[in-house]
């Protein structure tokens, strides 16, 4: 006797499809959990290491008024200089020694968003400044500690510049830099502001002051 395969009926077939559909959607809808899940956990992890930032000791001024032998005073910041720096703090005062003047700007943040607020190189040229040596130099006593040199020109003048921007003790000039300077505050409860300071001359060949004085005020700002 001949047995005779006989076509699903209609209703099998819909059952076994329906099935297949409701297995793929609940697959598709754990795999979005799985990965909402695991973001989650990384953003968890990772605001879990970001500290809270906490103000300034003291003033930026008191921190660097008196500086070895390096006369001071202060000087009164243009409106809108602050508006377009923009800091939470800011604090500009005229250095002199020996004959050699230096303009110090030192500004702080109480966000660390931005890891190189008002890049110098970027205020310069954006002013009509153009830049004619990069170079970066060891703090005489701090050898592992080292700031941005520049030289910039401009209608036949021309500046000397040394900065750096500074967490603590932890002292970069670049991204590269600031990376490990973040990352030495990862789970700590809190971490101090961010503090850039640049120093600007007009005399030549005054790097050596420029680092001695940078070391006065890099020592004041670790204490702020």
């Amino acid at each position: 006797m001949t047995s005779t395969l006989l076509p699903a009926a209609p209703d099998a077939v819909g059952d076994s499809r329906s099935a297949a559909g409701r297995f793929a959607t609940r697959y598709i809808w754990l795999a979005a959990v799985l990965v909402i899940v695991a973001n989650g956990g990384i953003l968890v992890f990772q605001w879990s290491r970001i500290p809270t930032i906490r103000p300034l000791k003291r003033a930026l001024d008191e921190g660097a008024l008196q500086l070895g032998r390096w006369k001071s005073d202060p000087i009164q910041s243009a409106p809108e200089v602050v508006f377009a720096v923009g800091a939470d703090h800011l604090s500009e005062r005229q250095y002199a020694l020996d004959g050699v003047v230096v303009l110090g700007h030192r500004a702080s943040w109480m966000s660390v968003d931005e890891w190189m607020p008002h890049e110098p190189d970027v205020c310069y040229t954006s002013q009509g400044w153009k830049v004619v040596s990069r170079s970066t130099i060891a703090l005489p006593k701090r050898p592992d500690v080292r700031i941005a040199l520049r030289s910039y020109e401009q209608a036949g003048r021309r500046l000397t510049v040394a900065f750096w921007y500074q967490l603590g003790a932890q002292a970069y000039i670049d991204r590269d830099g600031a990376r490990p300077a973040r990352r030495a505050y990862w789970g700590r409860r809190e971490m101090p502001p961010l503090i850039k300071t640049l120093l600007q001359t007009q005399h030549h060949d005054a790097a050596p002051q420029l680092a001695a004085l940078a070391e006065l005020i890099y020592d004041a700002n670790c204490d702020l």
